[in-house]
């Protein structure tokens, strides 16, 4: 009898990362996604890789979200409601916020850090860096007051402890090797262990890649239904559902008997969370994506011309520019949640 295959549900770069290296490793897999690949978050985001951050359980960032519940305009913004979840994820989020919960989720972020690093590094060989528009050259952190620039500074000192290199930029080598950045600065923080790359197409990228180690990919796929072994040797059984383009049901379902069950949903809640038994505390959050054409530098309009090789942090407006191509992917801080 056949090995059973994994199902990994979600068909975001988490699912289909997974898919890929659990294909290449062997594994039969099953991606099921209910819209198309990278049609959430993935596709979506500034594309910047950086394994060494501090993490959103600071101090700071609690007094922040406090000052700005009520504000739907802030950065930080939770809009208050009658659910459950959230407020138990926002108790409990505000209760992580002290040093010490600090220090230890930085430590554990730092190793993943490392470790996604190489990842990165590994996927750049086997699945070729012009795959993802892959560049590991660094990534720049730029203050425009003294405040931010100090914050800078102990924040790059505590990820230094953790083994994260970086070098403090004046302001004019942040004008020389951040052209885009107009304006006054105090300066910036360079981390070289960081880049940035097309999120959508690694995400395509993953997911052929999975397609070619033998991979079954099922887009407008909702699973619906979750159940353990049934008594017949079978580790859990999903049940399928194919959407029309619209997002209804074609009032069809399939069932589908696997080895195991990855769900990479990311912070939306699935029902097969609750058919799992599984109440994480998470809370989804809705960042700001803008696409913006290349500025024209001397009548060039390319991120060779302009010599912008760095993806960059805005630190105090908290807005992230990456030079992609053929544009500039512009991201804001979320709302509807601290993260």
């Amino acid at each position: 009898m056949p090995e059973l295959p994994i199902a990994v549900v979600g068909g975001g770069v988490i699912g289909a990362g997974i898919a890929y290296e659990l294909a290449r490793a062997g594994a039969g897999i099953v991606l099921i996604e209910q819209k198309e690949l990278a049609s959430g978050c993935s596709g979506g985001s500034a594309g910047q890789i950086t394994p060494g951050h501090t993490p959103l359980c600071d101090p700071q960032y609690a007094k922040a979200g406090f000052a700005a519940m009520f504000d739907s305009r802030a950065a930080f913004y939770f809009e208050p409601r009658c659910d459950c979840l959230a407020l138990a994820w926002l108790h409990e989020f505000c209760r992580r916020c002290v040093p010490a919960w600090r220090e230890a989720a930085t430590a554990v972020l730092a190793q993943l850090g490392h470790f996604s690093f190489d990842v990165f590094q590994e996927w750049k060989q086997t699945l070729g860096a012009e795959a993802f528009d892959f560049h590991d050259g660094g990534r720049i952190e730029v203050a425009r007051d003294d405040a931010t620039a100090q914050t800078l500074q102990k924040q790059a000192q505590r990820l230094g402890s953790h083994g994260f290199t970086w070098e403090w930029l004046s302001a004019d080598k942040i004008a020389a090797r951040a052209p885009l950045v107009t304006g006054p600065t105090r300066g910036g923080v360079y981390y070289p262990q960081s880049g940035y790359c097309d999120p959508r197409r690694l995400t395509l990228a993953l997911a052929s890649a999975a397609q070619k180690h033998g991979a079954i990919i099922r887009e407008r796929t909702a699973a619906v239904g979750l159940r353990e072994d049934d008594g017949k040797g079978r580790a859990a059984v999903v049940e399928i559902c194919p959407l029309h383009e619209s997002g209804t049901t074609t009032g069809s379902h399939e069932r589908v008997a696997v080895a195991a069950v990855v769900l990479a949903t990311g912070a939306w809640r699935s029902p097969l969370w609750r058919q799992a038994g599984l109440t994480p505390l998470m809370e989804p959050g809705k960042g700001y994506h803008l696409d913006y054409p290349w500025p024209a530098f001397q009548g060039a309009a390319t991120r060779q011309h302009t010599q912008c090789a760095y993806p960059l942090v805005l630190a105090a407006e908290k807005i992230y520019v990456t030079p992609l191509v053929p544009q500039i992917a512009i991201e804001g801080t979320p709302r509807d949640g601290f993260a």
